[in-house]
């Protein structure tokens, strides 16, 4: 009996410890996912793993500390949406703290959260940590925030990152278009965890956040505006407190640039907001907040030209017009914002100038600029990220970023285009998008990426996009591994072939060197000699090949198709330009 009584806790132990066992190794296959973010991992305590779902039930809860910012509110909604949709549980969120009996998610800070080790003051600004204990699990973010009080989604990312790493889910595009992939289990437990991240660019903003669904794809919603998930993936951050948000001089024929009229106007200006409280300054004038918003309470004021070239200039400084399109009006911009920026030194120390370059003031001056300038740099003349594949365009970005950089005395943020190209292009160009952050890691506070007008190309280049969200976060990630997973999950039974057509459109993109300059906003007559040589004939038969095999080895898989369709529907109207193309260039007769 004794030994009967002996083997049966023995078995019980081994059972405990297999069971620990899958339960880890299904955690840390998520957690150690080679596509997401690569994270700071800490010393972990040794204790239970936590169970959060048990075969279908839900025996965690989720509490939330403090009070929750909108964001916060909308990402706890879709965790209960996500581990429903993933494991069929229902998980109740509390609105008071869980007994130490009851195991739960533990979001924000809070004195639980202390107890455990977690100081939120020690976070950087949108750091967030996650940590286990037993029955816990806590997501906390940085409890820093501006003198202005704008409120740090720190702990919003703790939330999504969490949703990545131990339910599994990814947000590659629109849900409504099936972009949210999200992998079915019957339990979610979490093993010991302990971690910590914080995003490399402190700003980071895609526009527009929606996209146009293809109306005529069988399936689709008849809907004209679908959310991207730029919150899911972290693509939104406010932590880089300096941004020139429109294009705004109070420049006329009277007050030109170069003129003591128009220097004396901003000067007032400033002194009805810093002064005398005026939080609308002058008409023509704009000031922002050190958050990077408009109102009261500024900290700096900003300066760019209306939206256009420059053309009010005095008589005297039109002799400092000179340079190409992008330059020809860089010198008297630089000289205008030094003046203001001087002045604003001398009289408001504590203020800043945030300027603008864009349009044809976009390159780099040879001036000595005040250390109270900050830039937030255009990206106007390169065709923005797609066309920095062509060298001499990418040459003439990097050696204007590293200008600005040194002139401006820290971190510039940039204002990037990815519509440039023609909406029907099948561009991929997620590889370029991730050495151009390395390379300029320690000069950029991040991007404001801008699609305006690519709405209707957006599900078209949706691998490219989803790995540029992830490259604002952290430059390190693996792109092979994202553009590897996007297919296994999205795709079906049709991954390999997907993956090889996308890897093929990515090649060709950012691999063909033209013989012909690409042109500005590739809007000229030369494009068809860009068609040509980027997809031949040869080259296009093989995607239309990949293409259609793709769709048979998807055949009865409806959710695949209707995802599949969605990523290449301007596929055929790419077909009909390329041949266009052929015919003008002589590919074909």
């Amino acid at each position: 009996m004794q030994s009967a009584k002996h083997l049966s806790i023995v078995g019980v132990l081994l059972i405990g410890l297999v069971t620990r066992m899958l339960h880890s190794a299904q955690a840390g296959e998520f957690f150690e996912a080679c596509d997401l973010n690569p994270v700071k991992t800490l010393r972990t305590s040794v204790h239970e793993p936590v169970v959060i779902v048990r075969a279908g039930k839900a025996t965690a809860v989720a509490y939330v500390a403090g009070k929750p910012t909108e964001n916060l509110k909308e990402m706890v909604s879709e965790l209960v949406e996500v581990v429903r949709l993933s494991t069929g549980a229902e998980l109740d969120v509390v609105e008071q703290v869980p007994s130490d009996e009851q195991p739960a998610i533990v979001i924000g800070d809070c004195e639980a959260s202390r107890a455990a080790g977690i100081d939120a003051a020690q976070i950087p600004l949108e750091g967030f940590v996650v940590k286990t204990a037993p029955g816990r699990v806590y997501l906390v973010g940085s409890s820093r925030e501006y003198p202005s009080g704008q409120a740090i989604e720190s702990t919003t990312w703790a939330l999504v990152d969490f949703l990545e790493r131990f339910v599994g889910v990814r947000w590659y595009w629109p849900v409504e278009v099936d972009g949210r992939s999200i992998i079915k289990a019957d339990s979610l437990v979490v093993a010991p965890t302990h971690y910590t991240d914080a995003p490399v660019f402190q700003y980071r903003n895609v526009y527009p956040a929606w996209v146009r669904a293809p109306q005529s794809q069988p399936g689709t919603p008849q809907v004209d505006r679908l959310d991207a998930p730029v919150l899911q993936l972290r693509a939104i951050g406010g932590s880089w407190p300096w941004l020139c948000v429109s294009h705004s001089l109070p420049v006329n024929a009277e007050r030109t640039l170069g003129s003591q009229q128009l220097l004396d106007y901003m000067i007032k200006g400033c002194e009805e907001v810093w002064d005398r409280n005026n939080p609308a300054g002058l008409p023509g004038t704009r000031f922002c907040r050190a958050n990077g918003r408009e109102g009261s309470h500024a900290d700096a004021v900003y300066v760019s030209y209306p939206d256009g070239g420059v053309k009010h200039v005095s008589d005297e400084w039109q002799k400092y017009r000179k340079g190409g399109t992008w330059n020809r009006a860089s010198l008297v911009m630089g000289m205008f914002v030094k003046q203001l920026a001087e002045e604003v030194q001398r009289r408001w120390p504590d203020k800043r100038v945030v300027y603008l370059p864009y349009w044809d003031y976009v390159i780099c001056p040879d001036i000595d600029f005040p250390d109270n300038l900050e830039v937030f740099l255009c990206i106007t003349h390169t065709d923005g990220m797609p066309g920095m594949v062509e060298p001499s365009k990418r040459s003439l970005n990097d050696k204007n970023i590293r200008a600005w950089h040194e002139q401006a005395g820290g971190r510039i943020t940039l204002w990037n285009y990815v519509h440039a190209v023609p909406k029907n292009w099948l561009v991929q160009f997620p590889f370029l998008v991730q050495e151009f952050h390395r390379t300029h890691r320690g000069r950029r506070a991040g991007s404001f990426v801008n699609g305006v007008g690519s709405v209707k190309a957006w599900s078209i280049r949706a691998p490219s996009m989803y790995v540029y969200t992830r490259v604002l976060w952290n430059p390190d990630v693996n792109v092979d591994a994202i553009l590897d997973e996007l297919c296994r999950r999205q795709f079906g039974q049709a991954s390999q072939t997907t993956r090889q057509l996308l890897q093929l459109m990515i090649d060709r993109w950012e691999k063909t060197r033209w013989s012909v300059k690409l042109p500005q906003a590739s809007a000229t007559s030369a494009d068809a000699k860009i068609i040509s040589e980027t997809w031949p004939p040869d080259v296009v038969q093989r995607m239309t090949e990949l293409r259609n095999q793709a769709r048979t080895e998807m055949q009865g898989d409806s959710v695949s198709l209707r995802r599949f369709d969605y990523w290449l529907c301007l596929f055929d109207d790419f077909l009909e330009e390329a041949q266009v193309a052929w015919k003008k260039t002589g590919a074909v007769k």
